[in-house]
């Protein structure tokens, strides 16, 4: 069985992913997560965080139903910049 044909697998992965982005963007801005609900929200208050990270975030869940290599793709791509704000905040380049 081919991994990325199981919706459900993947979707649980992706939310498992989402999540600890958001604690590493929480960490970065010295910020507390209390839990998940409205934590994307939140976020979008931050000073370190990607651009549009809601909107990012809410596209991936979108083309979860339609694309599932599209929703790995974009799930990677916010991975590697919610890494690099992470470095950042360490003062790594």
């Amino acid at each position: 069985m081919d991994i990325l044909a199981d919706k459900y697998y993947v979707a649980g992965h992706v939310f498992r992913i989402i999540s600890c982005l958001n604690q590493v963007l929480f960490a970065c801005n010295n910020v507390y997560c209390i839990n998940e609900k409205k934590a994307v929200k939140m976020i979008e208050t931050f000073t370190h965080k990607p651009e549009s990270y809601a909107q990012k975030v809410n596209r991936i869940f979108e083309v979860l139903g339609f694309s599932l290599s599209d929703c790995c793709d974009r799930t990677e791509k916010l991975y590697n910049e919610v890494k690099q704000i992470g470095l950042n905040s360490l003062g790594a380049n």
